[in-house]
């Protein structure tokens, strides 16, 4: 758990010393976009082929502690906290009585983010065995990994061209 809070209070910090708007966050959000699309067309490629039969056997049973320590390594976990501590900070720091940016507002949404996400991998874990059995199917497989792909896809496009045309 005190894992998880580092990267909350690591992200926290970066927020407050990053420009979004600076050369580096552009190179980051376009960067983000393409990995997204990559990603989505794989998801494409995947959904289509007939891997999608031997999936759910290939799928080990990993617990708790492992899925704990992969939000960690987890790059799409970072940009999650990061995105969310931009918004928070900013959103509240300027509102009366709302959180105080910088490191204390750093420390509560962390604290908050923290707790909801060690829970939120708790349920996730119990749900997980229910999830695998129904992905056993390879037909209910291929659907769902060809529809999040083009979700995917669809999602880092829109994100491109809001970016771009804002």
């Amino acid at each position: 758990m005190e894992l998880v809070f580092g990267v909350n209070v690591i992200c926290g910090l970066a927020v407050n010393a990053f420009d979004a708007d600076s050369f580096l966050g552009k190179i980051l959000h376009y960067l983000g976009s393409i990995l997204m699309i990559l990603l989505g067309l794989g998801l494409i490629f995947i959904g289509t082929s007939k891997r999608t039969v031997n999936v759910a056997t290939s799928i080990p049973k990993l617990g708790l502690k492992t899925g704990i320590a992969m939000q960690i390594v987890n790059t799409k976990q970072w940009m999650v906290i990061f995105s969310l501590l931009t918004v928070m900070l900013t959103s509240f720091e300027s509102e009366p009585g709302g959180i105080p940016g910088g490191v204390l507002g750093t420390f509560f949404i962390a604290t908050v983010n923290t707790s909801f996400g060690v829970l939120s991998m708790g349920v996730w874990t119990n749900v997980g065995d229910r999830v695998q059995q129904r992905i056993s199917n390879p037909k209910f497989a291929r659907i769902v990994i060809l529809a999040l792909g083009v979700l995917l896809l669809m999602l880092s496009a829109l994100m491109l061209l809001r970016y771009h045309f804002g």
